[in-house]
């Protein structure tokens, strides 16, 4: 999971973008994003973007093709969950609390 401050997923939603297929790489258009090289996600990090009421967007990626039962671990953990993105990866908000939860879920890297 890779958090993602408010300008940077207004962007992605504003200009799109595409993926490699099974790969850790998201290719944004304003250059690729590699999931496997970044820091894990913590309760400091949401924090330190976190908006007025609380809550940050994070860039959640599962390891394989989305599940639904998957998006529902992922909604029981706290996130609130707002786009797909390719490739397996959902934009999502949540608490700096709930940052530690998320990342457990099964098959999210």
């Amino acid at each position: 999971m890779m958090f993602v401050p408010r300008n940077l997923a207004s962007l992605i939603l504003t200009f799109g973008l595409a993926a490699a297929p099974l790969s850790a790489v998201i290719e944004l258009r304003g250059g690729p994003l590699d999931t496997s090289s970044a820091p894990p996600a913590d309760e400091a990090a949401l924090s330190a973007i976190a908006g007025p009421g609380g809550e940050g967007l994070a860039l959640v990626q599962f390891d394989g093709p989305i599940q639904p039962e998957w998006l529902d671990a992922l909604a029981a953990a706290g996130a609130e969950i707002h786009h797909a993105i390719p490739e397996f990866a959902y934009l999502v908000s949540l608490a700096p609390s709930e940052a530690e939860a998320v990342h457990a879920v099964a098959h999210v890297t």
